[in-house]
């Protein structure tokens, strides 16, 4: 039994498809028109009367022919498409598969900076206008949070509850200061601004081996919001993602104040957004024992 993959899309550039369609069959075709058809016979007996001038017996036969036809839009199929001609012509290249199960050196060797590659694993959605947010208002957040727990604890006399709050509240801005809210604030907009960043990690046992892309919002099935509330910045399942290579960094940068700034920015942002993963278990993301959903259609009955 022929079992098709439906797949659920949170992001698809339809146009880029096509145009790898176009180049590798000389054209698109993004619809096709089935015929199918019956035909069929009858005969009229006729003798005497309004048939007298014909001879006795004179069989009249009428055939006909009934066609159908039936135009089907590839929509979405188009992407089916288009992963089984590059397949098929030995340009796509599937991690991890068969072969290649672990991290190697090889595989890096083996990736060109135009590759397509079909990448299974484990995603963190990393939305820097959120992040912007959380920077904003992490005092706020921390005092809300602070008076949350503090009512929490009934044992607590007043004067005792007022000094675990104000414990409470001062450990978490001494972890995060001012002055570090105000210059990540500045390298989130000179540097990210709205940017939404994609990460795939294709072997558990080797975190730093990624890949990272940047995603365009119009391309997004739903809006960003929508899919962190459903599934989380850091999805327990695995995703796919379908790409092409940009560049491959190599392993030494020239400039080695440039590759330490680097590092110490983006740990100290991987922080945040680590802080931001557990926050949104409270309030954000759906939770056991609720069941979260995509709709496909609403309508009443």
């Amino acid at each position: 039994m022929d079992v098709r993959c439906v797949r659920d899309f949170i992001y698809i550039d339809i146009d880029r498809v096509k145009s790898i369609i176009s180049q590798l069959e000389e054209g698109l075709i993004d619809q096709t028109q089935i015929f199918s058809g019956s035909s069929g016979g009858s005969t009229l007996c006729g003798e005497g009367g309004l048939f007298s001038f014909l001879k006795a017996g004179a069989d009249l036969n009428l055939n006909f022919h009934r066609q159908l036809s039936e135009t089907k839009y590839l929509h979405d199929y188009i992407y089916n498409k288009v992963e089984k001609l590059l397949l098929n012509e030995s340009q796509l290249l599937r991690i991890p598969n068969e072969e290649i199960c672990v991290c190697s050196e090889d595989l890096r060797n083996s990736l060109t900076d135009n590759s397509f590659i079909l990448i299974k694993g484990k995603i963190a959605i990393n939305d820097f206008s959120q992040l912007r947010k959380l920077v904003d208002n992490f005092e706020e957040l921390s005092k809300f949070v602070a008076r949350c727990d503090i009512a929490n604890r009934t044992e607590l006399s007043k004067a005792q509850a007022k000094l675990a709050y104000d414990d409470l509240v001062n450990k978490s801005l001494r972890n995060f200061d001012k002055d570090t809210r105000k210059g990540l604030t500045l390298v989130i907009d000179m540097f990210y601004q709205d940017r939404i960043v994609i990460k795939i990690f294709p072997f558990r046992e080797y975190p730093d081996f990624r890949f990272v892309g940047n995603l365009n919002k119009i391309y997004l099935r739903d809006d960003i919001e929508s899919i962190i509330y459903k599934y989380g910045t850091a999805p327990v399942s695995d995703w796919t993602i379908f790409g092409q290579i940009a560049s491959i960094p190599p392993e030494n940068i020239s400039n080695e104040m440039l590759n330490m700034t680097g590092n110490q920015i983006e740990n100290a942002l991987q922080r945040l957004f680590d802080a931001n993963r557990n926050l949104e278990k409270m309030a954000q993301s759906v939770t056991y024992p609720e069941i979260a959903i995509t709709p496909i259609a609403i309508y009443r009955e």
